[in-house]
């Protein structure tokens, strides 16, 4: 069961979620009621909530980008739409349909509601194919120029059609792209990738599909030969505790969303040669609080910022947020990072680079 941030006070303690028991469409009235409160003023989130309200059975839906922090502007309130759906692929037990396999000549008009799957695709050497991407699609630069289709959330159903694909690529669960790519026979792929075995299976599930299995193999073993040799790096060394944030509020520490067991930001710390803070909590992101932080005593702080470009002074204020946590062995050691690369939440072959800047911080020796 997904534990979401920016509750507010749904819910009095961090995990209470799993108090909630299993009525899913309760659950989704109480996010629907928490994103309106937590982010009030921004169109996108109330409109989000609505969504939340309406989704059947209480399925969440989403798509794998980016998160908040201290964005600022009509800038900062776009980005913020893309850090909500960053968490949002797993939810209350709901699981992405099965995908039902190639049928007929590849594909040759590709739409990707996916970044990381865009990313595949490309890599696989048939960017080309790509006629249409994601709003929150930010590489490689040959897809800058492609038609942007809107979210999981808010797909332009009108272009999508008008743009005639033949493949439609998705993570996470969309009703509206569900029947008509059912009425006008287009097949899905449904990639489910939340794991690094995830990206392995997206590459090799593309691969077949766009009849490149040779490349796909060729992009598997390399990634297998690039986690092995930061494996090797970090063999035999303490492993730091390592507290991962996806959100928090500026300036203060509130809303803070982490990574639990067995998501691929929980595989990712481990690679590197860390051991998750929390990942002794079964729900994939839960929502946590300062007081539990202070209990887990993390030694390095990581914050994922995609994209934020950070200057000196924000790095310098980010930093001093944390301050109130003086006791926290990362914070008296100064153990805090931030990660401003674009791909720091899109789970890709690309992810190896995050996870090889990550174990530099952790073991710089």
């Amino acid at each position: 069961m997904l534990v979401l941030g920016m509750f507010g006070n749904s819910f009095p303690r961090p995990y209470d979620l799993r108090m909630v028991g299993r009525n899913s469409s309760g659950i989704s009235a109480m996010l629907a009621r928490g994103l309106s409160r937590a982010i009030p003023g921004v169109a996108w989130a109330n409109s989000f909530a609505r969504v939340f309200m309406r989704s059947r059975h209480g399925q969440a839906v989403a798509c794998p980008c980016h998160p908040p922090h201290a964005w600022k502007g009509s800038t900062g309130a776009h980005r913020l739409g893309i850090a909500l759906a960053s968490v949002m692929f797993i939810a209350f037990g709901t699981s992405v349909r099965a995908d039902d396999g190639p049928k007929g000549p590849p594909p040759q008009r590709i739409i990707t509601i996916a970044p990381n799957s865009a990313e595949i695709i490309c890599a696989l050497g048939a960017c080309d194919a790509i006629i249409g991407v994601s709003k929150f699609c930010v590489y490689p630069p040959d897809l800058s120029s492609v038609p942007r289709v809107g979210g999981l959330i808010d797909p332009d159903i009108e272009k999508i059609i008008a743009l005639r694909p033949d493949l439609i690529v998705l993570r996470g669960n969309s009703e509206s792209l569900a029947r008509v790519a059912s009425d006008s026979g287009i097949p899905i792929y449904f990639d489910q990738t939340d794991s690094i075995d995830g990206i392995e299976t997206c590459i090799k599930d593309l691969g077949v599909r766009l009849s490149l299995q040779e490349r796909a193999g060729q992009l598997i073993a390399q990634f297998r030969r690039d986690l092995a040799a930061i494996a090797k790096r970090t063999h035999g060394k303490p492993r730091p505790s390592v507290l991962v944030t996806i959100t928090r509020q500026s300036r203060r520490m509130a809303n803070l969303l982490t990574a639990g067991k067995g998501t691929f930001l929980d595989e990712m710390i481990t690679l590197a040669g860390g051991r998750n803070a929390f990942g002794d909590i079964e729900m994939p992101y839960p929502q946590i609080s300062p007081e539990s932080i202070v209990a887990h005593r993390p030694d390095v702080i990581l914050e994922l910022l995609p994209e934020r470009d950070l200057s000196a002074s924000d790095r310098a204020a980010l930093t001093g947020d944390w301050q109130e946590m003086s006791t926290v062995p990362a914070v008296r050691h100064g153990r805090i990072y931030f990660l401003d690369d674009d791909n720091a939440l899109i789970p890709s072959p690309r992810y190896v680079e995050i996870i090889n800047k990550v174990s530099r911080l952790l073991h710089p020796e």
